[in-house]
Protein backbone atom coordinates (compact mmCIF):
# COMPACT_ATOMS: atom_id res chain seq x y z
CA UNK A 1 0.00 0.00 0.00
CA UNK A 2 1.27 3.18 -0.96
CA UNK A 3 1.08 6.22 1.62
CA UNK A 4 0.46 10.19 0.58
CA UNK A 5 1.47 12.46 2.62
CA UNK A 6 2.16 15.93 1.64
CA UNK A 7 5.46 15.41 -0.15
CA UNK A 8 7.13 18.58 1.13
CA UNK A 9 10.20 16.35 2.63
CA UNK A 10 10.89 14.52 -0.45
CA UNK A 11 11.30 17.25 -2.62
CA UNK A 12 13.59 19.33 -0.33
CA UNK A 13 15.36 16.19 0.12
CA UNK A 14 15.84 15.97 -3.64
CA UNK A 15 16.53 19.51 -4.11
CA UNK A 16 19.24 19.11 -1.10
CA UNK A 17 20.47 15.99 -2.77
CA UNK A 18 20.86 17.87 -6.35
CA UNK A 19 22.27 20.78 -4.51
CA UNK A 20 24.81 19.02 -3.04
CA UNK A 21 26.39 16.79 -6.43
CA UNK A 22 29.59 17.92 -7.30
CA UNK A 23 29.17 15.98 -10.67
CA UNK A 24 28.45 18.07 -13.81
CA UNK A 25 24.97 17.26 -14.85
CA UNK A 26 24.54 15.37 -18.66
CA UNK A 27 21.33 16.13 -20.49
CA UNK A 28 20.25 12.34 -19.77
CA UNK A 29 20.60 12.95 -15.81
CA UNK A 30 18.96 16.42 -15.98
CA UNK A 31 15.81 14.95 -17.81
CA UNK A 32 15.54 12.26 -15.32
CA UNK A 33 15.93 14.81 -12.39
CA UNK A 34 13.31 16.93 -13.83
CA UNK A 35 10.98 14.38 -14.57
CA UNK A 36 11.68 13.27 -10.42
CA UNK A 37 10.98 17.12 -9.82
CA UNK A 38 8.05 16.64 -12.16
CA UNK A 39 6.23 13.38 -10.20
CA UNK A 40 7.02 15.06 -7.07
CA UNK A 41 5.15 17.67 -7.57
CA UNK A 42 2.12 15.88 -9.34
CA UNK A 43 2.04 13.79 -5.80
CA UNK A 44 1.82 17.23 -3.69
CA UNK A 45 -0.96 18.38 -5.71
CA UNK A 46 -3.07 14.86 -5.58
CA UNK A 47 -2.53 15.22 -1.50
CA UNK A 48 -2.87 18.75 -0.88
CA UNK A 49 -6.38 17.46 -2.89
CA UNK A 50 -9.21 17.60 -0.25
CA UNK A 51 -11.85 16.51 -2.75
CA UNK A 52 -10.32 12.92 -3.59
CA UNK A 53 -10.46 10.05 -1.18
CA UNK A 54 -7.39 8.07 -0.16
CA UNK A 55 -8.01 5.37 -2.47
CA UNK A 56 -8.73 7.76 -5.42
CA UNK A 57 -5.65 9.31 -5.18
CA UNK A 58 -3.75 5.98 -5.41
Amino acid sequence: MMTISNGNGAANNVQSVRANMNMPSDSVSKGIQDQIMNTQKQMQELGANKDMTPEEKM
